[in-house]
């Protein structure tokens, strides 16, 4: 009987150690969590009762490592991750699921916004300038059809523009019974362009002139 009760107890305890050599390898099992800071399945039991049964806890890596006075934590998931240091592994655990539990229960990150257009500076437009010689025929402001030397300059944008000419007209003769008059002309002008295109443009200003002349007596025909 003695010999029966042995057999039993010498069994019972070779289970039992038996059973604490499989909890400790199971428990020594993952490397990523120190045994005086928690477990993994401390872990995931605690992050599923905070986001349900169906927490993804499989995508979440925990690492927990220690030095001398000094635990320092990394979470990651994806390629997201999350850093903290501290003295005591025990309170990194407690914090692995609270940042697990905002990194899994976040809202998605809204794409990044577009910058804003470029609005490119408008350069600064000058005007084109242009200056031109003219001869011609000038009629009715001297007594007789005469040569006229003009001389025009015009600053022109893109639809609007500005002239400025100068105008010599040739001397001319007028006798009046025995009297003679020797006349010429010099006249300036101003006026504002509008160009809607480059076949023709219109002009408005005005003109003034200054006639000078030379009285001459004339010979009696004979």
């Amino acid at each position: 009987m003695n010999g029966v009760c042995r057999e039993t107890t010498r069994r019972a305890v070779a289970l039992g150690l038996l059973a604490f050599g499989v909890s400790t390898a199971h428990a020594r099992s993952d490397p990523d969590i120190p045994l005086e800071c928690g477990s993994r399945n401390a872990f995931d039991e605690q992050l599923r009762q905070r986001l349900g049964d169906d927490a993804p806890t499989g995508s979440v890596q925990v690492v927990i490592t220690r030095t001398a006075g000094h635990a320092h934590l990394r979470v990651q998931i994806g390629e997201d991750v999350r850093e903290l240091d501290d003295p005591s592994c025990t309170e990194l655990f407690r914090a692995s699921v609270v940042v697990a539990t905002a990194m899994l229960g976040r809202e998605p990150t809204p794409p990044a916004a577009a910058p804003p257009p470029v609005v490119e500076r408008a350069s600064r437009v000058y005007p084109r300038l242009s200056l031109a010689a003219g001869l011609g025929l000038n009629v009715g402001t001297l007594p007789a059809p005469v040569l006229a030397l003009e001389l025009e300059t015009k600053a022109l944008w893109r639809y609007l523009g500005a002239a400025a000419a100068v105008r010599y007209s040739l001397p001319a003769d007028k006798t009046v019974g025995d009297k003679g008059v020797q006349l010429q002309a010099l006249g300036v002008a101003v006026s504002g362009i509008f160009r809607p295109a480059r076949a023709w443009e219109t002009r408005l200003g005005f003109a003034a002139q200054r006639l000078a002349g030379t009285g001459t007596e004339s010979s009696p025909v004979r």
